[in-house]
């Protein structure tokens, strides 16, 4: 009889030890998915939220592409938060010009479309636009970040890729 009576205690203390154990993974998970969502940008209608306005982000694009194309990186600096700062200072714009050409030639033209919005990501609030750029030699692709304070936050320059045409026979 005293080992049926052990039996059922060992079976009653696996069981809550068990439980234990799922309850202490489903809260891990669920932190986890939290700080994943929370990390994950998340994109909005450009105005959606109130604190950007369509035509600031396009002028101030603007004036960063007129910056960058008159080499003017200590204008680029004084429009910039202090983080974007240390990327200018330690010539990473010119690093990438360099890689996607080493002629780009004088601008010809800047893009009348842009694409624009609101994101979202690690409580920050920011707004972006894609400006479609081409110089003698190369297209380019500028996608530019603003804080709140419409502070240069981000610059990413791609190579604009040439359209694939169907070889006709």
């Amino acid at each position: 009889m005293n080992i049926e009576k052990m039996n059922k205690e060992l079976k009653e203390e696996n069981r809550k030890s068990r439980n234990k154990r799922i309850i202490s993974i489903a809260v891990v998970l669920f932190v986890v998915c939290v700080g994943v969502y929370w990390i994950m940008p998340k994109s909005f209608e450009m105005g959606a939220s109130g604190a950007f306005e369509r035509e600031k982000v396009e002028e101030s694009a603007g004036q960063v592409i007129e910056l960058l194309n008159e080499d003017d990186f200590e204008g680029l600096i004084e429009i910039s938060t202090e983080k974007m700062q240390g990327s200018i200072r330690t010539g990473a714009i010119e690093s990438v010009r360099e890689e996607i050409s080493k002629d780009w030639g004088e601008c010809i033209s800047i893009g009348e479309e842009s694409y624009m919005t609101e994101v979202k990501q690690k409580g920050k609030h920011m707004a972006a636009i894609q400006k479609v750029v081409s110089y003698k030699n190369v297209d380019v692709i500028y996608t530019i970040s603003f804080d709140k304070e419409m502070k240069l936050a981000g610059l990413h320059i791609t190579e604009k890729a040439e359209p694939e045409t169907e070889n006709q026979e």
